[in-house]
């Protein structure tokens, strides 16, 4: 939050950098690589996670996240 002598302004900053150091995702790189249209994600991919519910979690804060950035608004539903 930043306040100045006639205006308010509010931040999702704070709230992305902690969220980004509760899914030690803090220290990542960014790429300007995009993602590949129409990619799809099949259950039998991957590993089977240990505790989904931190998943769950993490989805349900980027979902939080898609109403002030709607950039990641298509996106987050896909890891959904």
């Amino acid at each position: 939050m930043v306040r100045t002598s006639s205006d308010l302004f509010l931040s999702q900053q704070k709230y992305v950098d902690d969220l980004l150091h509760k899914i030690h995702l803090h220290t990542v790189k960014l790429v300007s690589v995009p993602s590949v249209a129409r990619t799809t994600l099949s259950l039998s991919d991957g590993e089977l996670l240990a505790d989904p519910s931190k998943y769950c979690s993490m989805i349900g804060a980027l979902q939080y996240l898609t109403i002030t950035y709607p950039d990641i608004a298509y996106v987050v539903p896909l890891v959904s």
